[in-house]
């Protein structure tokens, strides 16, 4: 990671040292495939197999609607959608205690696809900036090992 003269590497381990988040559970990020079993458990009975890779939200248990909205809104970063992909599902099985999920993982990957859409975009990168605390985590981090030498 490069921030104006400050440079540094950043893993799934670096993730792990700042945010003590573990280093388990399923290594899984966006655009890998998803089981559609795995949906049976946020689906209303209605819904359940009438739905692909994705869904109308309306199709999503109710009392998951806010944690939907959490996790879309400030862990995703994306917002208001009114369809629920399979990393929502993953994260969902994460946050419900369905299925672990590796989160230094997910958020290295998540973090490496900000970089290449920020650089992609020039000036206009704005809205494709996230996880604003994790960066300042690893960058105060950095700077106070800089402070030590």
């Amino acid at each position: 990671m490069k921030i104006g003269d400050l440079e540094f590497i950043v893993s799934k381990e670096t993730i792990f040292h700042f945010t003590k988040i573990p280093l388990l559970g399923e290594i899984w990020f966006k655009g890998m495939e998803l089981d559609a079993s795995h949906y049976k458990y946020f689906v209303k009975p209605q819904y359940k197999g009438k739905y692909g890779h994705t869904f109308q939200k309306n199709y999503l248990l109710n009392h998951y609607n806010k944690l939907l909205k959490v996790i879309q809104r400030y862990f995703t970063c994306e917002g208001h959608f009114s369809r629920v992909y399979q990393y929502h599902i993953s994260l969902l099985m994460h946050f419900t205690s369905k299925r672990s999920l590796n989160l230094p993982y997910y958020l290295f990957k998540n973090l490496g696809k900000m970089v290449e859409k920020v650089q992609s975009k020039g000036e206009k990168h704005l809205p494709n900036l996230f996880h604003f605390v994790l960066i300042k985590l690893l960058v105060l981090n950095e700077l106070d090992k800089m402070k030590m030498s």
